[in-house]
């Protein structure tokens, strides 16, 4: 019996339309892809942000000072971080492990302020403009979250080059916000086939034959 995805987040519907075969590896066929020194360095980049806004560290490590301001301030307000989001089919909060979790996010931090959520997602690396369709998606899952917030502000921090990418949102808007996304993961939802999509990226691929992976590709 063909297989489907069953669970989805951003980065999965991100990796869908760079190539579907390259999802069904990682996410079906459960063939993990090594770390490597990039991987490994975000993920201690992250830990180091975490670990200052929730310990309410003194000293700022050297690769966060880009955003020096910014990360004092996320002490002042005593933001949330690294919190992990599950949801539902009919976009219900549900647990991270819930048995009927149909989504997915993990939120680097986050603070509110009255009816207002600022919503900050870390980076590292260059800054790609298809990115900033990911504020989207987090304001979407804010506003089920908390029904009181009627304003979103979402944060894309750069945290190697010192860039942002922002954008705000209305409650207002949060149904058109489910349509979109809902049309945007069918696909990927829906495919059974996970056909391969051959590009220029494929020489760096994890599962390209040419690595002697699972690709044909």
């Amino acid at each position: 019996m063909s297989k489907q995805i069953k669970v989805w987040s951003y980065s999965s519907l991100k990796t869908y339309k760079q190539c579907p075969r390259k999802l069904k590896l990682n996410k079906i066929d459960k063939i993990k892809e090594p770390s490597s020194p990039q991987m490994d360095r975000g993920s201690d980049i992250h830990a180091l942000a975490e670990a200052y806004v929730v310990e309410k560290q003194k000293r700022l490590p050297m690769e966060l000072v880009r955003f020096h301001d910014e990360f004092a301030h996320l002490v002042t307000t005593n933001a949330h971080a690294e919190e992990e989001w599950g949801f539902t089919k009919d976009w219900e909060p549900c647990g991270w492990i819930a048995t009927n979790v149909w989504v997915r996010a993990k939120l680097d931090s986050y603070y509110t302020e009255g009816t207002h959520l600022t919503l900050i997602d870390y980076k590292t690396g260059k800054v790609y403009a298809e990115n900033k369709g990911q504020c989207s998606f987090y304001a979407l899952l804010a506003f089920i979250m908390f029904p009181e917030i009627q304003t979103i502000h979402v944060e894309l921090w750069y945290l190697d080059t010192g860039d942002k990418q922002e954008d705000d949102y209305e409650r207002s808007e949060m149904d058109e916000m489910k349509l979109w996304w809902e049309h945007e993961s069918r696909a990927m939802l829906a495919d059974t086939i996970f056909a391969p999509r051959p590009s220029f990226k494929c020489k760096w691929c994890f599962y390209s034959c040419n690595k002697n992976g699972n690709c044909e590709f």
